[in-house]
C-alpha cells in the first residue's frame, strides 16, 4: 500500500461502460435547481422545458435595471418573481419571515432578516447574480452504480431523467482508507518514515458531527435528518475537500491550494446541458471565497479577520501554544456581524462566528423556499478542528474552522470490498463551470453488491511502484528513496 491522491471518474465514463452494474438506488431523495434564465445553456438551447414540471416551478428574478425605466424593467424581469430582493419586499411578502428576537422597536416595524443585508444576502450572494427558474423534484433514478474504481476510491453516480425526459446525472467518489501522510525524520535513528497528519480525520470528523447531532434540538438538527440515524449509530463522514484553499492569514492575496492527500472525496455531474462541480469548502467569511471562485476581473484583498484562521503560535513568554479551544475573541464589537442586543463581543469568539454562518446560510435559503422543500432545509457542516494538535505554524488545519456544503456519510456496517452492501447518505451543493445555475441535492442510498469496475486503465503509477526495486514498503516512498 502507498499515499496516494484521489482520483475522480468522469460519470460520462461510467455510464459508457456497457458493463457497469445497475447496482445503486436512492431510498429517499430530491434535488432543487436554480437554472440561470439568461445563461443556462439549457434554457438557451430549449433542452429543458420549465413548464413540464408541473406547476411547482417559481422564479426568482433581482436583477438592477439602472438605464432602463420602471415599466421597461418590469417587461424584462421574470414574471412572478419570489418577493425577496429587498427588505420592502420581504415585509409586505407573506413568507412569514420573524422580527429579530428582543426587538420591542414597534414604531420601527423594521423586522429582523437574517444577515439580509441592503445589498441581499452575504453568503449566498448568488442569489442575486441574475434570474432563475427554479425546479425540482424527488430524485427516482433510472440507474445508479456503485463501483471501485482502479484506484480503490467508491464511486457512486446516479442518472435520473427529468419531466421532459432531459437527462440529469452527478456522481461522488470518497476514498474509503483516506488518512493524509507526511514523511518524518525519526530521532533516534535518523530514518525518515511515513506517519499520519493530525492522527485518524476519518475517525475524528464524524466524532465531532456525531457529538454536533448528539447536542441538538429537532430544528437544529432537521437539515441533517437523513444522516441522524447513521451517526448516532457509528457512521462514519467524509467531508469532500478535492479542491480546497485556504487564504494565507500573513498575506491574504496568497492561495494555499489543498495538496493531493488532503482530498477525502468529490462531487460533479451534468444538469442537462450544464457540467456542475461541487461547492468548494471554506475556511473563512464565504463572500471572500464567492468573490475569487466568481473569476471576477476585479480583485479583493481580505483581511486577516475575514479568514478563520486562529493565531496558534507559541506565546511569548511562556512558549507553550495555546489551547485550540481558546482562540482569541474577533475584535468586532459593531457592525454587521454583531448579532448580541447589548452590542458586545459575545457573538464574535470565532468557532461561534463560523457555526453563525452556518445557521445564517440556511436561514437565506429558507427565504428562497416557498413550497417548504426538505432540501433548501440545508446547512453546511461546521468542523473547527479543534482536535488536532498544533504545531505553531499558520500552514495546515489546525488553528483552522472549517466549513463544507458537500458530505457523504455510510453507515458503521458498510462493507466497501468486493461484494459488500452499503449504505449510506449525502448532501450536495454543486455550481455550473460555466453558467449561474445551482443544484442542491440530499439523499439515501444503498449499493448492494459493489462491484470492481473493470472498464478503466489500471492504477499505473501504483503497478509502478510496487514492481521497483527501490521501493520496499510506504515508509520507503518518502523523498523518493
Amino acid at each position: 500500500m502507498y499515499s496516494r491522491p484521489l482520483i475522480f471518474v468522469s460519470p460520462l465514463i461510467v455510464v459508457l461502460a456497457a458493463c457497469v452494474p445497475n447496482n445503486a438506488t436512492i431510498t429517499e431523495g430530491s434535488y432543487v435547481a436554480f437554472v440561470s434564465a439568461d445563461t443556462s445553456t439549457s434554457l438557451l438551447k430549449q433542452e429543458l422545458d420549465v413548464e413540464s414540471f408541473g406547476g411547482t416551478d417559481y422564479n426568482i428574478d433581482c436583477r438592477e435595471f439602472e438605464t432602463l425605466t420602471a415599466e421597461e424593467a418590469e417587461e424584462r424581469r421574470l414574471t412572478d418573481s419570489l418577493p425577496v430582493c429587498s427588505k420592502k419586499e420581504l415585509r409586505e411578502s407573506d413568507l412569514g419571515v420573524s422580527r429579530w428576537p428582543g426587538d420591542v422597536d414597534d414604531a420601527a416595524e423594521e423586522p429582523y432578516f437574517p444577515n439580509y443585508s441592503v445589498f441581499g444576502p452575504n453568503h449566498e450572494e448568488w442569489i442575486f447574480q441574475g434570474p432563475f427558474r427554479v425546479v425540482s423534484e424527488d430524485l427516482v433514478p433510472w440507474r445508479g452504480e456503485g463501483i471501485i474504481t482502479a484506484e480503490e476510491d467508491i464511486q457512486v453516480a446516479f442518472h435520473h431523467r427529468l419531466p421532459d425526459g432531459s437527462d440529469f446525472r452527478f456522481s461522488f467518489v470518497i476514498d474509503p482508507d483516506f488518512a493524509p501522510t507526511t514523511c518524518v525524520e525519526e530521532e533516534s535513528t535518523g530514518e525518515v518514515v511515513a506517519e499520519a497528519v493530525d492522527g485518524d480525520w476519518l475517525a475524528n470528523w464524524s466524532a465531532e458531527f456525531a457529538d454536533q447531532l448528539a447536542n441538538a434540538s429537532e430544528e437544529e438538527a432537521a437539515p441533517y435528518a437523513h444522516m441522524a440515524d447513521y451517526m448516532a449509530n457509528g457512521g462514519t463522514v467524509w467531508a469532500l475537500t478535492a479542491g480546497a484553499y485556504q487564504l494565507n492569514p500573513s498575506e491574504t492575496d496568497d492561495y494555499w491550494f489543498f495538496p493531493e492527500e488532503y482530498s477525502a472525496g468529490y462531487a460533479s455531474g451534468k444538469f442537462v446541458e450544464e457540467r456542475i462541480n461541487a461547492r468548494g469548502a471554506r475556511y473563512g467569511e464565504p463572500y471572500i471565497y464567492n468573490f475569487i471562485d466568481s473569476d471576477s476581473a476585479l480583485m479583493v484583498i481580505p483581511s486577516a479577520s475575514d479568514i478563520w484562521h486562529c493565531d496558534m503560535n507559541p506565546d511569548s513568554e511562556s512558549g507553550d501554544l495555546q489551547d485550540p479551544e481558546e482562540c482569541p475573541v474577533c475584535d468586532r464589537t459593531e457592525g454587521q456581524w454583531d448579532t448580541s442586543n447589548s452590542g458586545g463581543d459575545d457573538f464574535c469568539e470565532m468557532g461561534d462566528r463560523v457555526s453563525r454562518v452556518a445557521d445564517e446560510i440556511q436561514e437565506e435559503l429558507g427565504l428562497i423556499n416557498p413550497n417548504g422543500l426538505d432540501t433548501l432545509n440545508f446547512r453546511p457542516l461546521v468542523l473547527d478542528n479543534s482536535w488536532r494538535v498544533p504545531d505553531g505554524r499558520e500552514p495546515g488545519l489546525d488553528g483552522w474552522k472549517g466549513m463544507h456544503y458537500n458530505y457523504v456519510v455510510f453507515s458503521k456496517d458498510s462493507s466497501f470490498e468486493e461484494g459488500g452492501r452499503l449504505e449510506g447518505a449525502f448532501s450536495l451543493v454543486m455550481d455550473a463551470s460555466d453558467t449561474k445555475s445551482r443544484v442542491f441535492l440530499k439523499g439515501k442510498f444503498v449499493i448492494d453488491p459493489l462491484k470492481k469496475d473493470k472498464w478503466i486503465q489500471d492504477d499505473l503509477r501504483g503497478i509502478k511502484l510496487d514492481e521497483s526495486p527501490d521501493v520496499e514498503n510506504e515508509d520507503a516512498l518518502c523523498f523518493n528513496k
